[in-house]
């Protein structure tokens, strides 16, 4: 689905995905205050036909315009997907058609960015000294490091420790990201995957003896991501439940050791120190 395949690409929080929004754009969460539904909900109501034209959605407000706001139209209010006799309808579903085009141009201009004839992605894949950003492979295996770091640092504390609480009463499943459409276990584990993907994509050399760490890291991945995908659905009941509380807190901790082999291991033996993040101080 649109919503893994993002999940996929999500801990790649470096180079063309925050550049010009382009991150806040696609998918503008956490949203603790409640911006987008409200600014959806104004957007719907006043059915401005300009907000809908080829392209205008791009100058509007970041929590207008990617999977969140969709998600909301498509499964919150006006929920399209059971409305379809509301008097606001067919705006709606035009400004989901407007949304969907957004995150395809967005998607376009990213994985251009990415692609080995664009400045970004040559100098990531092929490090050299002639280059602005990436000049050897040390400082490729240092921007790697620390998005898997972060990567992992943001599905547990972001996006799993809010919801879990303390305890049942203090659950929050609407804390959830995509808790709406039910995909909230099945994209933080498709998360997981990408991080994996991404890990053995950059085929790093670890010093002899020091091989076993980015199996272990693998292996952490894996086991947090199959657990993810045995937590029943729903989620708000699934928190209620002692075994889904016990396969949730059992993935905030393999998370918690897969970020400590990156942080403490792994990273150190390719010459990496990770130091402060994007998250850090949230």
């Amino acid at each position: 689905t649109l919503a893994q395949a993002w999940a996929r690409l999500e801990p790649l929080r470096f180079g063309p995905l925050v550049q010009a929004n382009r991150y806040e754009r696609l998918a503008f969460w956490p949203d603790t205050r409640g911006v987008m539904p409200k600014q959806v909900q104004a957007a719907i109501a006043a059915q401005d036909a300009e907000l809908l034209k080829p392209g205008a959605l791009a100058g509007r407000s970041v929590a207008l315009q990617g999977l969140p706001a969709l998600e909301y139209v498509l499964y919150g209010e006006p929920a399209l997907l059971r409305q379809q006799g509301a008097p606001t309808f067919a705006y709606a579903c035009g400004y989901a058609r407007a949304v969907s085009a957004n995150v395809a141009a967005i998607s376009r201009d990213v994985a251009q960015a990415w692609g080995p004839q664009a400045d970004f992605g040559r100098q990531f894949a092929r490090p050299q000294a002639g280059n602005d950003l990436y000049r050897d492979p040390q400082e490729v295996a240092a921007e790697a490091m620390k998005a898997l770091s972060t990567g992992l640092q943001f599905a547990r504390d972001v996006k799993l420790l809010p919801v879990l609480g303390d305890s049942a009463d203090a659950a929050r499943p609407k804390r959830a990201a995509f808790w709406r459409s039910g995909l909230s276990t099945r994209t933080l584990a498709a998360g997981l995957d990408g991080l994996a993907a991404f890990y053995r994509a950059g085929g790093y050399a670890l010093p002899p003896g020091d091989a076993w760490m980015g199996g272990a890291v693998l292996g952490e991945l894996d086991n947090a991501a199959r657990t993810l995908r045995e937590v029943p659905a729903p989620l708000d009941q699934a928190l209620a439940d002692a075994e889904g509380r016990r396969l949730l807190g059992l993935a905030t901790l393999t998370l918690k050791n897969a970020k400590a082999i990156v942080d403490q291991d792994l990273a150190p033996a390719l010459g990496v120190t990770i130091g402060f993040n994007a998250l850090d101080g949230d």
